[in-house]
């Protein structure tokens, strides 16, 4: 049996863009304060530009693309993993 698991960064989603346009949000990153008028994916791609070594946020397909890889033969003999799909925030 294989088990692996994809560990995805900031996906720009509905939850994201729900996210964006909580007052709170500013609390979650202050630089924000600074910036008016941002749309919610304005806020999540400023988001990331900190947060991130590629400083976009993931989008659902490239979660999507490496589940594929996983569910794929050329992922058979990968098991017992944790892999990050977020642009460079988590390093190992």
């Amino acid at each position: 049996i294989n088990v692996n698991a994809v560990c995805p960064g900031i996906v720009y989603t509905k939850m994201w863009e729900f996210v964006a346009q909580q007052p709170g949000v500013v609390d979650m990153f202050p630089f924000l304060k600074e910036k008016k008028g941002l749309t919610p994916r304005e806020i999540v791609e400023e988001a990331c530009k900190g947060a991130n070594v590629f400083g976009r946020p993931q989008e659902p397909e490239d979660i999507a693309e490496m589940v594929v890889f996983l569910c794929s033969d050329k992922a058979k003999n990968v098991t017992g993993q944790a892999i990050n799909v977020c642009g460079g925030q988590v390093f190992h």
